[in-house]
């Protein structure tokens, strides 16, 4: 063994880390972006406070499996409660310090079966189709869509039910106007198998369903701006993709049928 790493290995976390070469202070800042990402998607697969020792031992962790194994390790021997502690004291000086903190996503324990997992999740979304928000995807479009763009809103449909059953407060989401024996009911069925999901598929118009009162239409052209969310509102996404589809024809859709349009305030955004 090199003596002088040997050396190094004697030292503290704190004064190895003092003496990183640029190479290993590079991988360090990757490590530590990838603990933040770990953390905010999936809170309960890392730890929130790492120590200098820690950090060094994730430095001589060469592969992505051996950091998995640490933080699993660490994991069983740290104290969640105080962990848990420890971020909300953090989100609180970061909320006093005028910046914006990342909602914590509730996660349940990666050591439980998939079924428990998602029986928790659809008890949740069952809870959410009597007390909780209501979602609409205008299914209508798909006449409109060749089979690219059918698969690309597949794989859009997919990202918005896996985000919103592990939200705090998920909305519960319907299909209106879909068509049974179309293409895009069949990749549903295929590749997310939405005959198993906690969501609302139907033929029915939305208007059939809902108070027209209630609705409001999400339109990127829209004229007026979207400046508070309405629980009580039900709001009505359409079912395309940008690429194939006339944005005009969601807001002339909403107009025939004298429903409120809304965009968002993209403007605003930095």
């Amino acid at each position: 063994m090199d003596p002088n790493s040997a050396k190094i290995k004697r030292l503290t976390g704190t004064e190895r880390l003092q003496q990183l070469s640029e190479v290993d202070q590079r991988r360090l800042q990757a490590l530590q972006l990838e603990h933040d990402h770990l953390y905010y998607r999936r809170s309960s697969c890392v730890p929130f406070t790492l120590t200098d020792d820690m950090w060094c031992n994730l430095l001589d962790c060469e592969t992505k499996s051996a950091r998995r194994r640490y933080y699993e390790f660490l994991l069983r021997r740290l104290d969640r409660k105080n962990d848990r502690t420890a971020a909300i004291e953090f989100g609180e000086k970061v909320a006093e310090a005028g910046f914006r903190v990342p909602n914590y996503k509730p996660c349940l324990s990666p050591f439980l079966p998939k079924v428990v997992k998602s029986r928790f999740y659809d008890l949740r979304l069952a809870h959410a189709s009597i007390f909780g928000s209501q979602i609409v995807f205008d299914m209508s479009y798909e006449e409109y869509m060749n089979i690219k763009t059918i698969q690309a809103l597949t794989v859009q449909l997919t990202d918005i039910m896996g985000e919103n059953q592990v939200t705090r407060d998920p909305f519960f989401i319907h299909f209106c106007n879909t068509c049974p024996t179309g293409k895009l009911m069949s990749l549903n069925k295929n590749d997310i198998h939405v005959e198993n999901k906690m969501i609302n598929i139907t033929d029915q118009s939305y208007l059939d369903i809902f108070p027209r009162s209630k609705l409001i239409y999400l339109v990127p052209d829209a004229e007026e701006v979207m400046t508070h969310f309405d629980p009580t509102s039900v709001y009505i996404i359409g079912g395309c993709v940008n690429r194939s589809l006339s944005l005009t024809q969601c807001l002339s859709k909403s107009k025939e049928h004298t429903i409120r349009a809304l965009r968002f305030p993209l403007e605003n955004v930095p």
